[in-house]
């Protein structure tokens, strides 16, 4: 029973010199053991024990002789970077959830935002410098790109599934997401399904070839249809959603149901059934992955697979505090973190036609 009330004041003693370095009135060196004792109505050793876990945390340091010390480094945020593509708007959406992930999660960093411009592609371009950078947050694939094996701070990777194992990397369960689609349109009676989304060889897309794999795998365990024809090479745009819908669309043998790799490919497919006179979902259903603002730009609302990019943004950041605070181990397989997906279910699924 003692141990615990002295455990308790401990706490409290940290917490009441956090909260005054919080406010301002701790600005540099603080109360001494035995005024902090007589304050609390502990004995030194109780004292003692908080200010040693103020000081393995940083957030205080001695000099004998001296006395404690605020650690001034702490009272600013430590900047991280996060690192995107200009022109991949996955990039951007993360960028956006940055800030309020870090105020959500109570710490003290400051996000900054470096997109590579596509026209440095095939370049390396020379990154913004920071004094005292806590880490970095790299989307997709990054990360190799630029081959950090060097850089002592954690580096993270987000919106990726990490097959190299270098990286501490989050993800969202994209194999999760395309169970869901097709059992969900196999339950619906759909047997024709086609698939538009990139055909890609680089490493940063790696979890968009996980994606298109898996679905081909899936399908197949389903004893659902595909043809080659179906799904041919499809970028991210809506206007490649509309080309490639066009094709496979103006035949008499077409599939029932198409999934996109996002929400724009799928918005364009929308578009070509528009051109084509053919209704949505009655003649075909139309499934994206994201579930984004596009998803309900337009009538009828689109059924896509909600990924949660804060909740990414999130787990990236505890990662990256997580690996300061046990002094940057070294990469974990188990490390890795997959954020679980959802079939959000709208106006462009539906029965095949009888």
């Amino acid at each position: 029973m003692t141990l615990a009330v002295k455990i308790d004041k401990a706490k409290n003693i940290k917490s009441y010199i956090s909260q005054k370095i919080g406010t301002g009135e701790y600005i540099d060196r603080i109360p001494s053991l035995n005024q902090l004792a007589e304050y609390f109505k502990v004995n030194v050793k109780t004292a003692k024990r908080a200010i040693g876990e103020l000081e393995q945390e940083g957030v205080l340091f001695s000099h004998k002789g001296k006395g404690t010390f605020v650690n001034q480094k702490n009272l600013h945020p430590a900047p991280f970077l996060f690192i995107g593509r200009e022109h991949k708007e996955i990039s951007g959406v993360i960028s956006s959830v940055l800030a309020s992930a870090v105020e959500l999660l109570g710490l003290n960093y400051c996000p900054y935002t470096f997109l590579i411009p596509k026209s440095s592609r095939g370049k390396k371009p020379k990154l913004p410098k920071f004094q005292d950078l806590a880490g970095i947050l790299v989307e997709g694939g990054l990360a190799d790109y630029f081959d950090f094996a060097d850089v002592d701070i954690p580096v993270i990777q987000l919106h990726c599934i990490n097959t190299c194992g270098n990286y501490f990397a989050v993800g969202p369960d994209v194999k999760g997401g395309v169970t869901q689609i097709l059992d969900y349109l196999k339950s619906l009676g759909h047997q024709k399904i086609a698939y538009l989304g990139p055909i890609l060889e680089t490493e940063c897309e790696e979890l968009e070839r996980v994606k298109r794999n898996y679905f081909f795998e899936r399908a197949e365990q389903l004893d659902m249809l595909i043809k080659t024809e179906w799904c041919p090479r499809t970028y991210y745009r809506v206007e490649e959603g509309y080309k490639s819908a066009m094709k496979v669309l103006s035949n008499d043998d077409r599939p029932t149901a198409i999934a996109c790799v996002n929400d724009e490919v799928a918005l364009g497919v929308l578009n070509a059934c528009d051109d084509l006179g053919l209704l949505v979902p009655r003649d075909v259903s139309v499934i994206g992955f994201d579930d984004r603002a596009p998803a309900v730009m337009r009538k009828p609302f689109l059924t896509s697979v909600k990924v949660d990019f804060k909740q990414i943004a999130i787990e990236g950041i505890k990662l990256m505090h997580q690996s300061i605070q046990n002094g940057n181990s070294s990469h974990r397989k188990e490390d890795n973190i997959v954020v679980p997906t959802h079939l959000a279910i709208r106006e462009t699924t539906g029965r095949v036609a009888e």
